[in-house]
């Protein structure tokens, strides 16, 4: 099965985010969605790629690690 209406739900999620919410609560929150996407996106290569499932695993947790840094560094930025 494809991931795609999960991946078009998150991106319905990410412009539903309220506006005024805390400029750090929707950054957690687009964090979060970008996170999922992440996962997803990696999830539908596997499964239309399995001889380079490995491959895209290895891609989308370094996607992730990449992701957390960047949402760390921006709840850094939003606390001074």
């Amino acid at each position: 099965d494809s991931v795609r209406p999960a991946l078009a739900q998150l991106e319905l999620s990410a412009v539903q985010i309220p506006a005024n919410l805390p400029d750090r609560i929707k950054a957690s929150l687009q964090a979060a969605l970008d996170h999922n996407r992440a996962y997803l996106v990696a999830l539908e290569t596997m499964l239309a790629q399995p001889e380079e499932g490995l491959a895209a695993a290895q891609a989308a947790l370094e996607g992730l690690d990449r992701l957390e840094r960047e949402a760390a560094q921006a709840a850094a930025q939003l606390e001074n």
